[in-house]
């Protein structure tokens, strides 16, 4: 039995058609974080997971948490085709299950919480959250110093699960497995009836301009300069009537008017059920739903990657800057030579070319 810890929309994508085609069992534990995270929690208590191998579903919101002393944390349980919600507390879970390995993203630091659920050859692997696996150090690659909160389970990691190994750069301290491709006649069903899929679908015009959220990275504040021009730029070429914006999930600023949107559905769901997804030009700086179209669900919509735009404003000259902005370029040219049709995939360097590329995209020359 597998016991999945999950906060993101994403995360559960890739996990349930993990375990799907691996033909195990797995019990649920949703990690009340944030908003995303509990509009993911709402939608399963709206619609019920409702797959053979999916044994049971709780909620934890880590809020709750008072002091390491005093554990007083409230579990949800939910029922299958019930909306009501039983609460009870860790100290008395007593829950029949036992797991012998744990699926978690890197950041997760509330697994010991179920400690008295594992066996005691429990084994921890950890599955990839976005293309910042790829990009970014981390505590699994080699010469990174682990963390405290993982170093009691050392011995007990297994392995890395990655979407697309090939284009993965570093060097890393543990096996590295792959993920299933994302398709609609394999993929576990319930996660169409979890997300409003369809009528999300409904809401894209043929060109998708995914927002960056500037509002929570780091970054110099040159780039929302060079965002505003982009997006100028794009309308310049597209009418209101063409181009859908995106907005990040947890984005909180929106520059973009009323026609920007934000959707519960996954974007890589959309583009499992999308019949035109191949015609759908997808616009960003670095979003990953972009690059994951293709390297998760085999499909090749025409992509405009504007990251060299932004390349002076977001990277230094320090030699970890240097180092990631390498394994970035590395990676999205690595994704343009996965396609078949090379040419559908675009990386302009100035703002004229992309000028260029839409009016090229839009006048059925490419």
């Amino acid at each position: 039995m597998v016991a999945l810890i999950v906060s993101t929309p994403y995360q559960l994508i890739n996990y349930l058609n993990l375990i799907k085609s691996q033909g195990r069992e797995c019990v649920i534990f949703v990690r009340l974080v944030g908003k995303n995270s509990k509009i993911l929690a709402k939608d399963f208590n709206l619609a019920g997971l409702k797959e053979d191998f999916i044994k049971d579903v709780y909620l934890f919101d880590t809020t709750a948490f008072k002091s390491p002393g005093f554990i007083k944390k409230l579990f949800y349980k939910i029922k299958y085709g019930d909306k009501s919600v039983i609460k009870f507390y860790v100290p008395d879970m007593n829950l029949k299950y036992k797991f012998d390995e744990v699926f978690m993203p890197k950041f997760e630091t509330y697994f010991n919480i179920f400690s008295s659920l594992y066996t005691d050859d429990v084994k921890f692997s950890f599955v990839e959250d976005g293309i910042g696996d790829y990009l970014y150090d981390d505590f699994l690659d080699e010469g990174v110093k682990c963390p405290g909160y993982i170093k009691p389970i050392v011995s007990k990691i297994d392995s890395r699960y990655l979407v697309v190994w090939e284009l993965f750069k570093k060097k890393t301290q543990v096996p590295i497995k792959k993920l299933p491709l994302l398709k609609l006649d394999s993929m576990p069903k319930t996660l169409l009836d979890c997300f409003p899929c369809r009528e999300d679908k409904s809401r894209f015009n043929r060109f998708v301009y995914f927002a960056q959220m500037f509002d929570a990275l780091p970054i110099q504040t040159e780039c929302p300069r060079i965002e505003k021009e982009i997006y100028d730029t794009i309308r310049d070429v597209l009418s209101e009537d063409e181009i859908t914006v995106k907005l990040h999930p947890r984005s909180e600023v929106n520059m973009y008017g009323d026609g920007a949107i934000i959707t519960n559905t996954p974007w890589e769901l959309t583009a499992v059920i999308d019949e035109n997804i191949e015609n759908r030009v997808l616009i960003s700086m670095c979003s990953g739903s972009v690059f994951y179209s293709k390297l998760l669900c085999d499909k090749e919509p025409y992509v405009i990657c504007v990251m060299k735009l932004y390349l002076p404003y977001v990277y230094t000259d320090s030699e970890k800057d240097t180092a990631e902005k390498e394994r970035t370029m590395d990676f999205i040219y690595g994704v343009k030579n996965t396609y078949k049709n090379k040419e559908k995939f675009m990386i302009p360097e100035t703002v004229e070319e992309l000028r260029e590329m839409l009016e090229s995209i839009k006048q059925g020359k490419v």
